[in-house]
């Protein structure tokens, strides 16, 4: 069941980051609250873990550039990265698949 909820979940996103008007998503907080909804609809420990993990992947991935190292919502680094909403999307779709791909190797 766990793993049916989160093959769900990514099925989900990966259709909202190829199509993101169809599902009137313009800009990476609208992603979130996708998310953010379906987790809290949901209610698993395998879900909440993801949304934990991307954080950690995605401050990971911009830590770089930070002195500090301080853990930063995935949705306000994007967007601090990004150029535009329409780009929001983009660089969130790129770093969900450098997640996805991640994962595959370790499993």
């Amino acid at each position: 069941m766990k793993q049916e909820l989160l093959d769900k979940l990514f099925k989900l996103i990966l259709s909202i980051t190829e199509r993101p008007a169809m599902y009137q998503v313009s800009k990476v907080e609208d992603i979130y609250l996708v998310i953010f909804g379906y987790l809290t609809g949901c209610q698993s420990d395998s879900l909440n873990d993801f949304h934990e993990n991307f954080r950690a992947f995605v401050n990971k991935h911009f830590a770089e550039d930070f002195t500090s190292k301080s853990d930063y919502d995935w949705p306000r680094l994007i967007r601090f990265y990004s150029a535009g909403d329409k780009h929001s999307v983009e660089l969130f779709g790129q770093l969900f698949n450098e997640y996805v791909k991640v994962l595959l190797r370790h499993s």
